[in-house]
């Protein structure tokens, strides 16, 4: 897939639109998906999936064939999720600075506040065990540190070598693999209060 993705990238760089629409067709799904389980928002992973590609175009002329065509463009997606997450966290912090100056209700506020009973989401009586223990893992990889996220999904997810998910964060392979051992002890810790729901009393 790789050579004809390069292939394909190359005559995007000689300005054949086609090409584009080609590449746009072999890797939407997988970079929506990816974007997906990196922000956990469908709608601002198809919003982010669409600037991905956008920034691929714009970049087309400097693109050279020295990496795998999929390790640059999930470099684009990851770094495009990680400033998602990184405003998202702003934009948290920024409303709460002006909920405190303008004197607005903090906590007790309907619109804002976070509620962990929400009536609108199943019960965990409701669910079945395996949906109880995806929703675990799920929830155990969103609770990761940004970079060791990215370094999960890639790797775990998406089957990318140590290598590829290196040059996709542009770090080193070492750096890798200190994020994915951080990671499992991450997620060894969370899953195992979510485990405990499963033993027998």
């Amino acid at each position: 897939m790789d050579d004809r993705d390069a292939e394909l990238m190359l005559a995007v760089r000689d300005g054949d639109q086609d090409a584009f629409e080609a590449l746009v067709q072999r890797h939407e799904a997988g970079v929506i998906n990816f974007l997906f389980r990196f922000t956990g928002d469908r709608a601002a992973a198809e919003d982010l999936g669409q600037e991905v590609f956008i920034r691929v175009y714009r970049a087309r002329r400097a693109y050279r064939p020295t990496a795998r065509f999929t390790t640059w463009l999930y470099r684009v997606a990851t770094n495009a999720a990680l400033n998602h997450i990184r405003d998202q966290g702003r934009a948290v912090l920024h409303s709460l600075d002006a909920r405190r100056s303008s004197g607005a209700p903090g906590d007790n506020d309907e619109a804002g506040a976070f509620d962990p009973e929400d009536p609108r989401m199943p019960q965990p009586a409701d669910r079945l065990a395996d949906d109880e223990l995806a929703r675990a893992v799920r929830a155990a990889v969103d609770g990761l540190p940004p970079q060791q996220r990215a370094a999960v999904l890639l790797n775990r997810f998406h089957g990318f070598s140590y290598g590829d998910v290196a040059d996709a964060l542009d770090t080193t392979v070492p750096a890798v693999k200190s994020l994915l051992s951080r990671a499992q002890e991450n997620l060894r810790d969370s899953l195992r209060v979510a485990l405990r729901r499963f033993e027998p009393p």
